[in-house]
């Protein structure tokens, strides 16, 4: 490479490379943009020739009640295979722009990659799971009723909504204490029914989750309470590649509501990494 460009890019000893020169700290960024864009490059190609490969999407566990079973229903309409990762909206970003999905479901706000398309889907507002031994007869709980028994995901999984979470609870003049951090939901739901702590979720989930020892809330006397969003992103793709045309189904049944049954296409679901 040194030589074909004309350029020292490393100093080098007998046996191993010492440093980067300036020139290839300043070539650095553009190789490895090269190298990322060759990955997709290669899953652009497999997404249109491979019809045997699934399309592979990235979930977060909220978004099991968001978007995702439209997307599910627009692959099988389309008879297109898949492959579901559930992964953090963090880990999916690189996952998205380096070829390893095809779509990702993730809640933003998040800094978008060049070229990464983001499609903002719903905002769900958050509410309270409780253990059933806690709570309140009515359809609300005040934030003071378990704020001392937070099981809540890490800072670094969603570190806005994370934010906006601890500032709600600044606004109310209620420190929150967490207590246990987890980065799944189903284990934060199965936490809460075991009556070690209490959390928040997307309103979604208390409408599509029921779970024994489980009890779901508005939060009370609170008028700004924070959203839980969810997006689609994905890099360009192929009019004609199958995310594509998934993603051209999705967005008909969003806007059409439910299409005619189809036999259904095959879906993997992966283990978390």
């Amino acid at each position: 490479m040194d030589a074909k460009l004309r350029f020292v890019f490393s100093h080098r000893s007998a046996t191993r490379l010492k440093r980067l020169t300036d020139a290839g700290l300043a070539f650095l960024p553009e190789a490895r943009a090269t190298v990322a864009a060759a990955a997709r490059a290669r899953a652009l190609v497999r997404a249109i020739s491979d019809e045997r490969d699934p399309v592979t999407i990235g979930v977060t566990s909220p978004s099991l009640c968001g978007p995702l079973p439209e997307l599910i229903r627009a692959a099988r309409d389309e008879r297109i295979p898949l492959r579901l990762q559930q992964m953090s909206t963090n880990d999916q970003i690189p996952a998205l722009t380096e070829g390893r999905l095809d779509i990702g479901v993730v809640s933003p706000p998040f800094d978008i990659p060049q070229r990464l398309r983001v499609e903002d889907v719903s905002t769900e507002p958050i509410i309270a799971a409780l253990p059933e031994s806690i709570a309140p007869d009515g359809d609300e709980a005040p934030l003071t009723l378990f704020a001392d028994r937070l099981v809540l995901f890490p800072q670094a999984q969603g570190p806005t909504l994370h934010a906006r979470i601890m500032g709600m609870f600044a606004s109310q003049n209620v420190t929150p204490v967490v207590i246990q951090e987890v980065d799944e939901l189903l284990m934060t739901l199965a936490l809460v029914a075991a009556g070690f702590g209490a959390s928040l979720v997307p309103a979604g989930i208390g409408r599509n989750v029921p779970m024994r020892g489980v009890a779901y809330r508005r939060l009370a006397t609170i008028d700004d309470v924070p959203p839980w969003p969810f997006a689609v992103a994905h890099m360009p793709l192929a009019v004609q590649s199958r995310p594509a045309r998934i993603l051209a189904r999705w967005r008909q049944i969003k806007s059409r509501g439910p299409l005619p049954h189809v036999p259904s296409a095959r879906i993997d679901v992966a283990p978390s990494p």
